[in-house]
């Protein structure tokens, strides 16, 4: 019984690490710094992680230094006319140029 409920215990870890993760994976891959813990917040909020990081991710790599909470401004405030990382991105550069 007690293997079982190990098991279990590791794959909801296992999951967790997946669902909280991935966005700061991708993040780390590509060599920007997202704190795991503002990704955590962000879920909590009900903020989508996964599109202020890519939409983040796509300005640094475009060669634009916009700071990681103007994302998250942009998206709270636009949150009914945003659905991509691309609109986003367009979004906050507008908001802060």
């Amino acid at each position: 019984m007690d293997a079982i409920v190990s098991a279990a215990e590791v794959a909801l870890f296992a999951a967790a690490i997946v669902y909280f993760g991935r966005p700061w994976l991708r993040a780390r891959r590509l060599g920007v710094a997202v704190p795991l813990v503002r990704i955590l917040a962000w879920r909590l909020e009900g903020v989508p992680p996964d599109l202020i990081v890519d939409a983040y991710l796509a300005q640094r790599t475009a060669g634009h230094e916009l700071p990681l909470a103007a994302f998250h401004r942009t998206w709270m405030a636009n949150r009914d006319r945003i659905t991509n990382a691309s609109e986003l991105a367009r979004h906050t550069r507008e908001e802060t140029t």
